[in-house]
């Protein structure tokens, strides 16, 4: 074989060899470049749904605080209604109360009421000293004395009208006065027909 043939043979092994070579590096290069890719965008997609996440979190916080807000305002506002319609409706009892207080029938009603109470005494009502009347209430003072057999004074006090029965040795009171009862009622909202 000449020179030039086997030459030529070599170069021809050389260049499949180096072919070969820059084929199996061409591979791993194009595999590592495939596994690079990927990870890009395995954290690229990770990233992106991180972001999504906390904007969706943010949005979601938004509306949740705006719809707090809403119904405080909502709330609010329905207690400020409470509080105005409230304090009409305790402006109109308290008016009836007093119209009541003027009434025909409120000395029987003083009488009877005190009556109940003093014969629902532990001691028949002999502990009751006397029945003490509003300023305004005085006109009736005689008849309220007649009905409970009872000592009548006066109360610079305005309590709207009812009484108050006076204890005997236990500087105690049992207050039966308009302005009591409606103020309990009234911290209560049964007004309202609401316990």
């Amino acid at each position: 074989m000449n020179l030039r043939k086997k030459l030529h043979i070599f170069e021809t092994m050389a260049r499949r060899e180096a072919e070969e070579r820059s084929e199996a590096e061409r591979l791993v290069v194009a595999e590592k470049y495939d596994e690079a890719y990927a990870s890009i965008l395995k954290d690229a997609d990770a990233s992106a749904n991180k972001r999504m996440e906390a904007e969706l979190g943010r949005e979601e916080s938004e509306k949740n605080k705006r719809v707090l807000h809403a119904s405080m305002e909502s709330k609010k506002d329905l207690y400020q209604l409470k509080e105005k319609l409230s304090g009409e409706v305790y402006k109109r009892v308290y008016a009836r109360l007093g119209g009541f207080a003027g009434s025909q029938e409120y000395p029987g009603y003083i009488i009877k009421k005190a009556n109940e109470l003093k014969n629902g005494a532990p001691d028949g009502g002999a502990s009751v000293s006397e029945i003490v009347l509003r300023t305004a209430d005085m006109h009736i003072a005689e008849e309220v004395s007649r009905g409970c057999g009872l000592k009548v004074s006066e109360s610079p006090e305005d309590f709207c009208g009812g009484f108050l029965l006076k204890i005997k040795d236990k500087n105690a009171v049992i207050d039966m006065s308009f302005k009591t009862k409606f103020e309990e009622l009234k911290e209560n909202h049964q007004i309202f027909g609401a316990s």
